[in-house]
């Protein structure tokens, strides 16, 4: 069955089908509140002197790194920080990139799962301040979104399954409409379509062949044949009934 999903307004919300089997047809009211952000934060580091950092987001596990001074052996750069953030992002769940803030190179810190939950905790224990925080830091948080009036929160702006078969991409707030249609719908309006039309034809036609007229000449030339009048009466009677598929009636 081929299956289609549009989005009322693309740069608001994106729409795209992810399990075509699971696919519920129709026209549904999205409305978003809030976007989901993750946890930020940007430091500059002095590597005058040695010291140490621990850091993770709230759904990782502590990662602590020995930073050693300028000329020292060890992490005593900002390249070699960020690098070693990354390579153990898999257990702290924090990323880092290097920055120019205008003023100065520093490291931000993003935590790599977004929502409420991935909050970035971060500690300089050196003995000296070997960190300091530039700017205020982001908040995670969840994103909020109704469809049809239910509400939603999700720690991604990606979006499955709140929609059954459906992804949905979050890009900013607003209201729009998701339209999901199936193919198999388009063809069954034409062939209904042609089906009505086929029988309109053939009434018009049977009228015509089996009317009565007192002149036999003029009468229709299959007036009288009660067999076929038959067949077209239980036609027509076929049209009334409910139409049913598998056993099961449409009307259900």
């Amino acid at each position: 069955i081929s299956k289609s999903v549009a989005s009322g307004n693309a740069a608001l919300l994106g729409a795209s089908i992810s399990n075509s089997a699971s696919v519920n047809p129709g026209v549904f009211k999205v409305s978003v509140q809030l976007l989901a952000k993750t946890s930020t934060a940007t430091y500059a580091f002095d590597f005058s002197v040695a010291g140490s950092i621990t850091l993770k987001a709230s759904d990782g596990t502590l990662q602590t790194l020995a930073l050693a001074a300028t000329g020292g052996s060890g992490i005593n750069t900002l390249e070699a920080l960020r690098d070693a953030i990354n390579q153990g992002s898999s257990t702290s769940k924090v990323r880092a990139a290097i920055v120019n803030t205008g003023t100065q190179s520093a490291l931000s810190l993003t935590s790599v799962t977004g929502g409420a939950s991935s909050q970035i905790e971060f500690t300089d224990t050196s003995a000296s301040a070997r960190a300091t925080l530039i700017g205020t830091p982001q908040v995670g948080s969840n994103a909020a979104f109704t469809i049809n009036g239910q509400s939603f929160t999700r720690s991604s702006n990606t979006v499955d399954e709140a929609l059954p078969g459906v992804r949905l991409q979050l890009q900013d707030t607003g209201s729009t409409t998701v339209s999901v249609t199936s193919a198999n719908s388009d063809k069954a309006l034409a062939l209904l379509t042609n089906v009505g039309q086929a029988y309109n034809d053939l009434i018009a036609s049977y009228t015509e062949l089996s009317k009565f007229n007192a002149d036999p000449e003029k009468r229709g030339s299959l007036y009288g044949f009660m067999d076929l009048r038959t067949l077209v009466d239980s036609i027509s009677v076929s049209f009334m009934s409910p139409l049913t598929r598998s056993g099961v009636s449409m009307t259900d």
